[in-house]
Parts: structure tokens; C-alpha cells; sequence
């Protein structure tokens, strides 16, 4: 199974392309849902710098928490559908995370630390020190003296820590192992390509790359006066439109990474326009980057309309 995946730099129009291979009848496609757990944040690359890269004492540990905690927000909420509603079966991405989470831990624990109790947010907090004055009180009205100045949590003896020393190498290991069982679980068709949005983004590839090393991924960048005049128009709220010069620092600041990111080859870089102006060129363009046959394309422009 190949995997081909969109990136851009936010309303540039990959989801245009995620259309027009939409239209293939060897690609199945997860659609415009994104799929990011490799570049979100507390996703895969945050992972991997707090367990294999600087294993901390507590960071790790609470990375590893985040991490899951980010799983289970991704695979769906009760206001919005995730990952579950693309796999095979709705336990297939948690089953397989915590597998994950399994390979790369040497000890699980009960263990907790500040942090746990701040992830909780301020009123848990509060509570949870609220409770270890309390405590400290009751051993003063038993005459226990010599005991207050306990650190007293609702959280000891419930919350467990995650404890690893992996190596470099283990832990890619295990990613791929990761991630690989994801893309089956999203290719509900076993087609021979799947087609996930915004799997990598358009920076740092070479790194992301190392998770998904059979994706080709395609990069689609627009005209910076047509996402101006699209703000301006719709106030989604992301690229600053305050100013004009505000926007094009904006835009400059968010694409610097060019000047120092090799080309790779299997990345292709176009531009949205010509998907709509060049359509026929860019199409054979498409084909040939993913290897597939024109005849596939069986659907044309049922989907993507360039008119």
C-alpha cells in the first residue's frame, strides 16, 4: 500500500488535490478529514524528543500522558467525529495506540508529580491542596506533630507514570510499527493507495518522513493575494489581516524553512492556481508523482471542478 498525503500552509488548497485523487478508483480516501498526530502538538515529534531524544525524569512521563490524552481527543468527541469514524472499527486507533505506548514503556508505575495535578486545570488544584491542608490539620488535632508537613494529594496511590529509557533506533522501530497499523486501519477498502490530508506538513519533512518513509507527499502553495482577499472575505481568523504588512510577514515567516529544507524526492511542490488554469498538464503531473494510471481516473472531475 502507497500513501499519499496533501500538506499546506493553511487554506492554500491541498484539499483541492485531496479531491482530485479523490476521483481515482484505486485511491481510497480518508477525505478532508486531517489526519496530524505526526506534527500536532504533544503528536508523534513531541514524543519522540521527550522519550528518545531527552529522556527526563518527569517530562517523559508526562509527555507520554499528553500523548494519550491528544489520542483520545483525535479518535472523537462527543461534539466532534476523529479518527474512529475513519477506521475499520471505532476501537481500532486507541487499541493500537496504547499497543504503542506499551512498546516504547519499560515501567509502568504509580508514581505522580505537580504536573498531573496542573493538567487538571486550577480548581483541581486547589481542591488537591485544600485536601493536603486538611490532612496535615487532622494530624495536629491527633497530636501528631511530627507528622505535618506530609504531602498529601488525591492523586497518590491513583495516578501511574511511564518510565523508559528506549533508544533512538527502538523507538522509530516502534513508530513504524505505529503508524503502519494506523494506514491499514484507515484503508477501509485495502485499496492498493491510500489518500490521508495533512498527514505531514510542508516543514521539516525529512523528519516526519522517518515515520511514514513510503509516503509521497504533495505540497500545494496559493497566491498570497487570493488568501488575503479569502481573510478579508470570510475572517476565519488564522493569517493576520490587521495590516497588509502584518499579513506578508506573516506569510514570509511561515514559509522561511525553504531556504534551508533539501529537496527530497518524494515530495512535488505546485501551485493551487494551476490546478485550475493548467488542469490537463497538472493532472498527468499528479499521475505520473503517484505512479497510477490515467485510467484510473474514472471520476474526473466529479469531485474537484476546476471550472
Amino acid at each position: 500500500m502507497k500513501i499519499i498525503t496533501t500538506a499546506g500552509y493553511y487554506s492554500t488548497g491541498s484539499s483541492a488535490v485531496t479531491d482530485f485523487f479523490s476521483e481515482f478508483d484505486n485511491i481510497h480516501s480518508v477525505g478532508t478529514s486531517e489526519i496530524r498526530l505526526a506534527h500536532e502538538l504533544d503528536g508523534l515529534s513531541d514524543l519522540e524528543y521527550y522519550v528518545a531524544e531527552n529522556n527526563h525524569k518527569v517530562n517523559t512521563s508526562n509527555e507520554i500522558k499528553r500523548f494519550i490524552k491528544l489520542c483520545k481527543r483525535l479518535n472523537g468527541t462527543w461534539y466532534q467525529k476523529g479518527y474512529c469514524a475513519h477506521t475499520k472499527n471505532t476501537s481500532d486507533f486507541m487499541n493500537i495506540t496504547m499497543q504503542f505506548i506499551d512498546d516504547i514503556t519499560e515501567l509502568k508505575a504509580l508514581s505522580m508529580c505537580s504536573q498531573d495535578a496542573f493538567g487538571r486545570g486550577d480548581a483541581f488544584v486547589f481542591l488537591d491542596r485544600l485536601y493536603n491542608k486538611f490532612r496535615n490539620m487532622l494530624l495536629l488535632f491527633h497530636k501528631a506533630p511530627d507528622e505535618v508537613g506530609n504531602n498529601f494529594s488525591l492523586l497518590k496511590g491513583r495516578e501511574y507514570g511511564y518510565f523508559t529509557s528506549i533508544s533512538d533506533e527502538d523507538f522509530l522501530k516502534a513508530v513504524r510499527k505505529y503508524t503502519s497499523q494506523f494506514m491499514q486501519a484507515l484503508n477501509k477498502d485495502d485499496a492498493p493507495y491510500l489518500l490521508v490530508d495533512q498527514l505531514l506538513p510542508p516543514s521539516n519533512l525529512s523528519r516526519y518522513l522517518r515515520y511514514f518513509p513510503d509516503t509521497l507527499v504533495i505540497v500545494v502553495d496559493r497566491d498570497p493575494r487570493d488568501l488575503y482577499i479569502e481573510e478579508k472575505l470570510y475572517h476565519w481568523g488564522r493569517p493576520p489581516v490587521e495590516t497588509v504588512d502584518a499579513f506578508c510577514n506573516w506569510y514570509r515567516i511561515i514559509r522561511k524553512h525553504r531556504e534551508t529544507d533539501a529537496p527530497l524526492q518524494n515530495v512535488l511542490e505546485f501551485r493551487f492556481e494551476d490546478l485550475i488554469y493548467h488542469y490537463g498538464s497538472v493532472e498527468k503531473t499528479l499521475a505520473d508523482f503517484v505512479d497510477i494510471d490515467i485510467s484510473h481516473h474514472t471520476r474526473r472531475q466529479e469531485i474537484f471542478n476546476p471550472s
